[in-house]
């Protein structure tokens, strides 16, 4: 896979945990609840994963998608949509 595509996917990824997160939830709460779950994360490292700098492993994607309430088919269809082969 491109690193474009990559870099697209890890946009729109972190784009809809923003938008999930923001009015529900601070970055802090957020690393708490995770901590609830035995993943330890920094603020820094959200925010990073909102800015789509970096890639989001899967269970911490899944187990943020839980906490926020977010539909991860809604996710897929928009990454599916905007992913064409280089």
């Amino acid at each position: 896979m491109s690193k474009k595509i990559i870099k697209k996917i890890n946009k729109i990824t972190g784009l809809a945990i923003y938008k999930a997160r923001e009015g529900k939830m601070t970055h802090a709460k957020l690393s708490e609840q995770l901590e609830s779950f035995g993943i330890s994360l920094a603020i820094d490292t959200l925010q990073r994963y909102e800015s789509g700098k970096i890639n989001i492993p899967s269970v911490n994607l899944f187990i943020i998608a839980h906490i926020l309430d977010m539909d991860m088919n809604e996710l897929y269809k928009e990454i599916r949509s905007m992913i064409k082969p280089d």
